[in-house]
């Protein structure tokens, strides 16, 4: 009869409502609190619009000038372009133009990322919440990378494919298409960590964008004088993006370039997590 009393199982009920421990990796403590935060500057504000007009003018407003109307000025001159040739120019373009303009729009979104946060204070007070360090820059990693991916990548490249289909006649191979943006990716994955690793060595914004951008430029006139150091930096995406998108067969250095970017990023990470670590706020 006791077992039926209404209070017979307010006990277990009450064991069952009491705190527990975190169980959990306290390293990453607060990392989808501060995920979501990061979401929130991508897709809570004006910045997704501004940035799908931009990416969408940019890379898809040329590609379709080149596409469309280029030809005609060609034709009207008494010259052709055959739909294949479309087909690996539009491709090429697009690509090469997605790693270029790409690059210098991540390094300009992540310059701020951190040394941002650390300048206005907010860095300090976000940290006395019980939120990780390393919390704090994965997620900036995270976000600002899902960012990146979608309005730099995904959403004119889709539109890509539906402009160098119409131009040539036929639709673009999807899957080598999409290999081909993902070397892109890589890229532009090299230059937001190099901008957060730098954003925790500096306090200003000015060595963070300045250095990120004279790797960027000093890599693609130093590459004319040192092939050779295509083997340690991404120095030749613009032309290895296109060759896997249309299926060419990659030389070894474009293999080991991207080989070595790929480590590249979790290096620039790992310095980035460990100064943070040590990093007075």
């Amino acid at each position: 009869m006791a077992d039926n009393l209404p209070g017979s199982n307010a006990a277990p009920a009450i064991e069952h409502r009491k705190l527990r421990p975190y169980s959990g990796n306290a390293r990453l403590s607060g990392f989808s609190n501060m995920f979501n935060k990061e979401m929130g500057d991508w897709f809570q504000t004006r910045r997704w619009i501004v940035q799908t007009i931009l990416w969408v003018a940019l890379l898809n407003g040329f590609l379709a000038f080149i596409l469309f109307v280029v030809p005609e000025i060609n034709r009207s001159q008494g010259d052709t372009t055959s739909m294949g040739d479309l087909m690996v120019l539009g491709v090429s373009f697009l690509l090469n133009f997605a790693v270029i303009a790409g690059s210098i729009g991540t390094l300009i979104l992540a310059q701020d990322e951190v040394v941002g946060e650390k300048q206005t204070g907010t860095a300090a007070w976000i940290l006395s919440k019980p939120i990780a360090r390393m919390s704090f820059i994965l997620s900036k990693l995270a976000a600002n990378g899902l960012g990146i991916l979608i309005f730099i990548l995904l959403i004119p490249g889709l539109i890509g494919i539906v402009e160098i289909s119409a131009a040539a006649g036929k639709l673009v191979a999807i899957p080598g298409y999409f290999l081909g943006l993902g070397v892109v990716y890589l890229g532009l994955l090299f230059y937001l960590t190099f901008s957060l690793m730098l954003g925790t060595l500096f306090s200003g914004r000015g060595p963070v964008i300045g250095i990120g951008l004279g790797l960027l430029f000093s890599g693609s006139i130093v590459i004319s004088f040192v092939p050779d150091i295509a083997y340690f930096l991404p120095v030749d995406f613009q032309n290895i993006a296109p060759q896997v998108a249309l299926g060419q067969t990659l030389s070894q250095v474009a293999q080991i370039e991207i080989a070595a970017t790929a480590a590249w990023c979790i290096v620039f990470m790992l310095v980035a997590l460990w100064r943070f670590e040590r990093q007075e706020l």
